[in-house]
C-alpha cells in the first residue's frame, strides 16, 4: 500500500468491486476532515490523529455504488463530495432513503445506518456516489467501537446521529407510502430549489426518479404538469428547472391525475 498518490484523473475506484487503496492523496488531509466532521469534535488531538492514520481513502467516480460487502468492517468518512444511500430490492428496485455529504459519516456493514434493513426481505442497504472524484474514507469500525468505550461524548454524538438518522428515514418512508407521485416531486423541488438563491434545479429527470420513487417518464409526465400549474419553468431538453415559489410549492398536496396510481 503506498503512503501517498497521485490523485487520478479517470481512474476512480469502484468501492464495491476492488477499491483502489491510497493512505494519503495531495490535497486530502484526513485528521482536518475529522476536525471538521461534528461527529469527531468532541475527540482530543491525539485521538483524531490516531483514527486518521488508520483512515485508508478511495477515489469513486459518480455512479459508484458501495455495498456492504466492499468493506465490512469499516465505516465511511466522506472527506469530499457527496452519496445517497437506499436500500436494494431482490428484484433490483431502488429506494432511496437519503443523503450525506462532505464531513459526514455511514456505514452499511451494521444496521444502525439502515434500521429497518434488517425487517424487510431482501432489502440491502448500499449507497451511490453523485459526484466525479469523491475521496471516501474508511476507518475500522472496532476502533470506533474503542473510541465509544473511552469518550462518552462521542457515543452520545453517534446516538444523536442516528437518532437523526431514523427521522430523517421514517419521514421518507412515510412519504413514499402516503403521498402521490406529484407531490413527492413538488416537495423534492422545493428542497432542492432551497439549496441555491437562485431556485434553480439542475438534477437530471433520472435523480429526479430515485429521489421521488418512480420511473423517469412518470417525473417527465409530472413535471408537464406541475408547468402547467406555473409553479415550474423550464425548456424541453434542457437540465436546468426554475421553481417560481419554493414555499408555495412545498406545501402543495396533490393527487394524482384519473387513472394514474401511485
Amino acid at each position: 500500500m503506498p503512503a501517498t498518490a497521485t490523485l487520478p484523473d479517470g481512474g476512480c475506484s469502484n468501492v464495491s468491486t476492488v477499491p483502489a487503496t491510497y493512505a494519503a492523496l495531495p490535497g486530502v488531509d484526513i485528521a482536518r476532515s475529522l476536525r471538521q466532521a461534528s461527529l469527531f469534535q468532541s475527540l482530543d488531538e491525539d485521538a483524531r490523529a490516531d483514527l486518521a492514520a488508520r483512515g485508508r481513502l478511495h477515489v469513486c467516480a459518480r455512479g459508484t455504488s458501495v455495498t456492504p460487502d466492499a468493506a465490512p468492517d469499516c465505516c465511511y468518512l466522506i472527506v469530499r463530495g457527496s452519496v445517497r444511500f437506499f436500500l436494494l430490492s431482490g428484484d433490483g428496485r431502488k429506494i432511496t432513503l437519503g443523503e450525506q455529504r462532505a464531513g459526514e459519516v455511514f456505514w452499511l456493514a451494521h444496521s444502525n445506518q439502515f434500521p429497518f434493513a434488517g425487517e424487510v426481505e431482501n432489502a440491502t442497504p448500499c449507497a451511490e456516489v453523485l459526484d466525479d472524484r469523491t475521496v471516501l474514507c474508511t476507518i475500522p469500525y472496532q476502533h470506533v467501537r474503542r473510541l465509544m468505550a473511552a469518550y462518552p461524548s462521542f457515543t452520545l454524538a453517534l446516538a444523536e446521529q442516528i437518532y437523526r438518522w431514523n427521522v430523517e428515514f421514517c419521514g421518507r418512508i412515510w412519504e413514499l407510502a402516503n403521498d402521490s407521485v406529484i407531490t413527492r416531486l413538488a416537495h423534492t423541488l422545493a428542497r432542492l430549489a432551497r439549496e441555491n438563491g437562485e431556485h434553480v434545479v439542475t438534477d437530471t429527470h433520472d435523480e429526479l426518479a430515485w429521489w421521488v420513487g418512480t420511473s423517469r417518464p412518470r417525473v417527465t409526465k409530472e413535471l408537464h404538469r406541475l408547468r402547467s400549474l406555473g409553479c415550474i419553468e423550464y425548456r424541453p431538453h434542457q437540465h436546468a428547472i426554475q421553481v417560481l415559489n419554493p414555499e408555495q410549492l412545498r406545501s402543495l398536496e396533490l393527487s394524482p391525475c384519473p387513472a394514474r396510481a401511485r
